[in-house]
């Protein structure tokens, strides 16, 4: 690849590290959270941008990336609310511990 140089991925330890931070990180989106379109209040039918229209949805330009669009994200279950937030709230711990930066919100809780 051109960020990581010429030589082949797996030769590479930044593009292995990189590959699998981002399968973990995919993966726990994936596995506790719902992503859906939100809904126009008066037909009540999913707001979803129109990808056949390119200069609607994309940027223009050397480096095009598609324009800011609405997502609503909830948690597949309260099971699923109750892990995401006690991880959430044992990561700060340790980062406090550690002497970092934590998250500047108030910790998450399950209700």
């Amino acid at each position: 690849s051109y960020v990581f140089g010429w030589a082949d991925a797996s030769a590479s330890l930044a593009a292995t590290l990189l590959k699998l931070s981002l399968f973990i990180t995919l993966s726990r989106l994936i596995w506790g959270i719902d992503f859906s379109a939100p809904l126009d209040p008066k037909p009540q039918r999913p707001v979803v941008p129109d990808i056949a229209n390119e200069e609607a949805t994309w940027s223009k330009g050397f480096v095009s990336a598609p324009y800011p669009f609405e997502v609503k994200f909830a948690a597949r279950s309260a099971t699923h609310t109750e892990l995401i937030c006690s991880s959430f709230n044992a990561v700060q711990s340790e980062w406090r511990r550690m002497r970092l930066d934590v998250d500047e919100r108030q910790s998450l809780s399950a209700s």
